[in-house]
């Protein structure tokens, strides 16, 4: 049985992430957001409210990515993916975040 996420706990670690990469510290937020998304996906937990942690995780691996690398191909393909996978948590209401 794959673990369940607590979505309150989520949140507050995705926030703690986005607050990494809005203090500067976009290499922190990197690694916190690449331990978030491994995370989420061993839970494979299919609720709607991990969904939309899931499309932020990756929107702030897209930002950090960025901003470490400069690589535009690279977090224009975690945008790809953020958009696809707000369709397969029904978290339409992070489509305008992605695009």
């Amino acid at each position: 049985m794959a673990p369940t996420l607590d979505p309150d706990a989520l949140r507050a670690e995705v926030e703690a992430a986005r607050a990494e990469s809005q203090q500067g510290r976009p290499a922190e937020a990197l690694s916190r957001y690449r331990a978030l998304r491994a995370r989420i996906e061993r839970a494979a937990d299919r609720r709607a409210d991990i969904g939309v942690q899931q499309v932020r995780v990756v929107l702030g691996l897209a930002a950090a990515e960025y901003e470490l690398t400069g690589h535009l191909d690279a977090a224009m393909t975690l945008l790809d993916e953020a958009e696809t996978l707000t369709g397969a948590a029904g978290a339409e209401s992070m489509l305008a975040s992605v695009r």
